[in-house]
Parts: structure tokens; C-alpha cells; sequence
């Protein structure tokens, strides 16, 4: 039998119970704020996104190039942390790696040439783009133009693709629209992930043919036949078509929300809010009737 000193906290538990199920906050405080969504998007926050978008598309560190500037937010409390930062961890760290582990420029541009090893060739490509900004610049992305095209490895290849890809050296762009049909998915999904970041109108056609779950290839004696593309290679295509204002291609991309595979029709909802400023969500109904209906679409 419940003694009558347990009955009002019982009590008190089942009205919250009760709240929360029937999704009253006024009863419950600690329910979560329902957040009201929002098919349009207010113009700064589109802003927004195509602001972070150009800073994507230029890269960071790379010589010559000049920043977007952003919105300071920490003022002068900001810029002593950053000062204390590179006294007392970043510069003692790069001292300890260079002098201790003799991780240097020097070292992996030797291991980028090291003809008995595909391992150090990839490595030394991989840190110097990725680890020091000159390596991002000339003469480096020159060897890498060349190792992407001639290096009889395939994984040395891509890697030369990745750097030319973290250096944004567009002189690379016929390398990244050959590799949209190489054999090997590794040369396939770092040309796309380079072409989502230097965009090309020529790219369209294969990021279109690449983001379908089958496309067209030679078999042998060149008879035609389908191949299963990969699932990372569609969801970098989906994104990099978000560069593109067409409604050919935003037509492509909601046909791709219908997708099984999330991952895939998450990366589409999200090309096509940055492309158009709404957001229906997964409802291609609403897609298809704003795309249509609309003039211009893409604002």
C-alpha cells in the first residue's frame, strides 16, 4: 500500500509524464523549444552559406592568395589568446617536430621522389601540400601536374590529385575531368572532390553521369556496358554540383532525395538549399512545383 507522504511525488511524476507526451512545455520545463522550420531562408542566412562557400572554393594557405575577410568576434581578448597560442604551443611544437622528428620540407620532397617506393612517393606528396603552405604553390604544384598524370601507381596518382586539390592550382583541370572516368574510384572520387572546389562547366555532364547509381563504360572489344559507381564518389558529385545554378542539374539532384541511401540525399537537400535559398526538405513534390513555377530560381 503507497503511504500517503509518496502520493503527491507520484503525483508530480505522472502530470510530467503526461506533459511530455502530449508535448506541452508549459507543464514541462525541461521539455526541448519546438523549432518552427522555415522554408525560406532568411537572406542572411543565405548569405551565410554562400559566404562559407567562396571561402571553401578559395582554399586556405595558399601563396598569393588573399583571404575573405570574416567577422571578428573575440577582439583583442581573441588576439592575446591567438599571441600566447603561438608562443607556447604552435611554435614550440613546429621546433620540436622539425629539429626531434625531422619532419621538414626537405625529407618528403625526397620521399615524393623516391622511385623504389610508391609509400614514400604518396607520403612525401601528401605532407608537403598538406603540412607546409609554399608546398601548395610552384614549383611543388608543378611535380604534382606531372606525378598525377605519369606515376605508375595508382595511389601515388590520386594523392598528386589530393595535393593539386588542397593547393586549388586549376591548371590541373583537365587532369581532374579525366579522372571522372578513371578505373581505379580512388583517381575518380579526388577528381571530384577537386572539381567541387574549382568548379568547371565542363564538369557538369560527368558529375551528372557519376551521381547515378550505374553509368555507361567500355567493355571488352568495346562493347558498351554499366557499371555500379560508388556511394562516396556520388555523395562528393552531389556536392560539387551545389556550384552550378541550372535547373537541369537542381532537377538532378532532387531526383536524388528519393535516394535509399541517406548519405546521398542528404548531400543533394543540402547542394540544393545553398543553390536556391529554400528548403523543402525531402518533399520533391515542393521541389519540382518552386523549380518550375519559379523564373529564377537561384535568386
Amino acid at each position: 500500500m503507497i503511504r500517503r507522504t509518496a502520493r503527491p511525488a507520484l503525483a508530480a511524476l505522472l502530470l510530467v509524464l503526461i506533459s511530455m507526451n502530449t508535448g506541452c512545455a508549459s507543464l514541462n520545463p525541461f521539455a526541448p523549444k519546438r523549432v518552427v522550420h522555415r522554408e525560406e531562408l532568411a537572406p542572411a542566412q543565405w548569405g551565410a552559406l554562400k559566404h562559407d562557400n567562396a571561402i571553401r572554393i578559395q582554399g586556405e594557405g595558399i601563396p598569393g592568395v588573399k583571404p575573405i575577410p570574416q567577422p571578428s568576434t573575440g577582439g583583442m581578448l581573441s588576439q592575446i589568446g591567438d599571441f600566447f597560442e603561438n608562443v607556447f604551443w604552435t611554435f614550440p611544437k613546429r621546433t620540436y617536430e622539425y629539429y626531434v622528428l625531422r619532419r621538414n620540407p626537405g625529407k618528403y620532397a625526397r620521399m615524393m621522389e623516391d622511385e623504389q617506393s610508391a609509400d614514400n612517393r604518396r607520403t612525401g606528396i601528401l605532407k608537403l601540400a598538406g603540412d607546409f603552405e609554399f608546398g601548395r604553390g610552384e614549383p611543388y604544384t608543378k611535380r604534382y601536374w606531372q606525378i598525377a598524370q605519369g606515376d605508375p601507381d595508382g595511389l601515388v596518382r590520386a594523392a598528386a590529385i589530393r595535393a593539386l586539390n588542397r593547393s586549388r592550382d586549376k591548371n590541373g583541370q583537365e587532369i581532374y575531368l579525366k579522372g571522372m572516368d578513371d578505373a581505379n574510384p580512388l583517381i575518380r572520387i579526388e577528381s571530384a572532390k577537386a572539381l567541387a572546389n574549382m568548379p568547371d562547366p565542363k564538369a557538369v555532364p560527368l558529375l551528372v553521369k557519376h551521381l547515378a547509381p550505374e553509368y555507361d563504360v567500355k567493355g571488352e572489344g568495346g562493347r558498351p556496358e554499366k557499371a555500379q559507381e560508388t556511394r562516396d564518389i556520388r555523395v562528393v558529385c552531389a556536392d560539387a554540383l551545389r556550384n552550378y545554378p541550372d535547373k537541369d542539374v537542381a532537377q538532378r539532384l532532387v531526383q536524388m532525395l528519393r535516394e535509399k541511401d541517406f548519405e546521398i540525399a542528404w548531400q543533394s537537400r543540402k547542394s540544393l538549399v545553398l543553390l536556391t535559398g529554400r528548403d523543402y526538405k525531402y518533399d520533391v513534390d515542393k521541389w519540382q512545383e518552386y523549380l518550375t513555377k519559379t523564373a529564377n530560381p537561384f535568386g
